[in-house]
């Protein structure tokens, strides 16, 4: 029996999807791109004097210049290298090529150079201006050779310089940057396009400017963050519940493992501010980190619980500040600097005399060179205090109290004489004091000194009374005797002195 037309058909669609199934295995996962920006450069045929290729005359490098990039840092991502406006330069053998701006995904190669005797050159890439220094890229020591990819991935440094060097007849490449720099370098200064502007608004915003246009400011604004203990930012925040405010370049340490950004800072040209993230709790004295650098704050990043560590992890980010001009002029400290002296701080003495009393210790912290007066026989020191010149004060003992006259005797209470926290005798003698020189030692200062003047002051009001009432009691004394010297007391006197039964006239 055989199969019928739709059958027949059913059956060669199913053979035909295995047969392609096998060709190409099916995945529900993408295919993983290599791990750097695409570009549309033509692919050329392999060039020198082994590659069978008969070249012309010398050819110079091919560079396109895209905008200048405002990080040392940008993740990379399809943008790198594919902006419609670019600077495209041609850049002889022997000349160096620098710039004074982040080199951070924004320059292709796209046609690498030929010296004159049809050999390759030799690319060498720097971290500095004028193609000196150490070399941090050298083509004929790696894979990529020339690279043929969008540059640079990574952290770019502010200064940048590259060269393509030919061969001067020195087998190593060392020894052909060194005779190369020994003769003038010629040098060709980096000039990418700017940035493009956005798109201004028409109708009646025409005479307006963009909103993402920045506007500069009289004084740059400060940020507001809180810092917290925990990555996830949730319970104890650092440093209270009021968020820290943080001027632009100035450095703030963090204690925790987690940020927030309330206000992010701006600039007083009108930008945001970068977020700069040290290692250290000194922000770098001022200079980025090679491993964080400097990256945008958005608009998606404020309120964003930020992570600055992992707890327990050997490092963390240690201090951070909002990047505006950076900090300016920051002396380093120098590591293998001398240590300077420490200068000494006076400090107060120690004693307790109840510690030899067999009662619980109370202790009493006396000045150097202020008299203490005691109040039993015994007594142990803990410390004599220290003098301003660093040495340790000696212990000088008065006869009678308030330090009155010159010291009985002097003694050293330290460890080495064994005399220290001991409970040491003090029979026959009223006051002490912690010499250091002597000058200025005053008696024991009253524990109220308001309510002593507010006793004199209660003495005064008695006495003014007193003086009142002595007033009053004598003028009374004095009116009386001035009424019984009037006729009017003689007359009662006469009264009183005449005969019982005596009528008077």
């Amino acid at each position: 029996m055989f199969p019928s037309l739709p059958q027949t058909s059913t059956l060669a669609l199913a053979l035909s999807l295995a047969v392609s199934a096998q060709q190409s295995p099916l995945s529900n996962s993408p295919s993983i791109p290599e791990n750097r920006p695409l570009h549309d450069r033509p692919s050329s045929p392999p060039e020198g004097l082994d590659s069978g290729v008969i070249l012309g005359a010398p050819r110079n490098a091919t560079i396109k210049l895209f905008p200048a990039s405002l990080t040392s840092f940008r993740p990379n991502l399809s943008f790198g290298c594919r902006e419609s406006v670019f600077n495209t330069i041609s850049l002889e053998t022997d000349v160096c090529l620098s710039g004074d701006y982040y080199l951070s995904h924004n320059m292709l190669i796209t046609e690498a150079p030929i010296c004159a005797d049809g050999k390759k050159s030799t690319m060498a890439y720097y971290h500095q201006q004028g193609c000196g220094g150490e070399i941090k890229y050298r083509s004929d020591f790696n894979s990529n050779g020339i690279p043929e990819y969008c540059l640079w991935g990574g952290y770019s440094p502010k200064e940048w310089s590259l060269i393509f060097r030919c061969d001067d007849g020195t087998e190593r490449m060392e020894d052909r940057m060194s005779a190369t720099e020994s003769m003038e370098t010629r040098h060709q200064i980096a000039a990418p396009p700017p940035a493009p502007k956005p798109l201004p608004y028409f109708g009646s915003f025409a005479d307006e400017e963009s909103q993402d246009e920045p506007v500069a400011l009289e004084e740059p604004t400060d940020g507001l963050v809180y810092t917290h203990l925990f990555p996830a930012c949730n319970g104890q925040r650092v440093g209270g519940n009021k968020p820290m405010t943080v001027p632009v370049d100035r450095c703030l340490t963090i204690h925790g493992f987690g940020i927030q950004f309330k206000t992010p800072a701006v600039c007083s040209n009108g930008t945001r501010a970068k977020w700069a993230r040290f290692e250290d709790s000194k922000c770098g004295y001022g200079e980025i980190s090679s491993a964080y650098g400097l990256i945008d704050i958005k608009d998606s990043d404020i309120m964003k619980c930020l992570s600055t560590g992992t707890i327990g992890a050997a490092e963390k980010v240690s201090s951070m500040s909002f990047w505006c001009d950076g900090f300016g002029d920051v002396k380093k400290p120098d590591p293998n600097a001398p240590k300077e002296p420490e200068v000494p701080k006076p400090e107060r003495g120690s004693i307790s005399e109840s510690a030899c009393a067999g009662h619980a210790p109370f202790f009493d912290h006396p000045k150097t060179d202020t008299c203490v007066d005691l109040k039993t026989d015994m007594m142990k020191i803990f410390s004599t205090g220290v003098c301003a010149n660093g040495t340790s004060a000696l212990l000088a003992k008065y006869e009678r109290k308030g330090c009155a006259g010159s010291p009985a005797s002097f003694m050293e209470v330290n460890k080495e004489r064994g005399n220290l926290e001991k409970c040491l005798s003090f029979k026959d003698t009223g006051s002490f004091a912690f010499w250091c020189d002597g000058k200025g030692v005053v008696g024991p200062v009253p524990n109220n000194p308001g309510g002593a003047r507010q006793g004199r002051s209660k003495t005064s009001v008695v006495m003014v009374i007193m003086l009142i009432i002595f007033a009053g009691v004598l003028a009374t004394m004095l009116g009386a005797w001035a009424w019984f010297t009037t006729d009017i007391g003689m007359r009662v006197r006469e009264l009183f002195s005449r005969k019982e039964g005596g009528i008077a006239l």
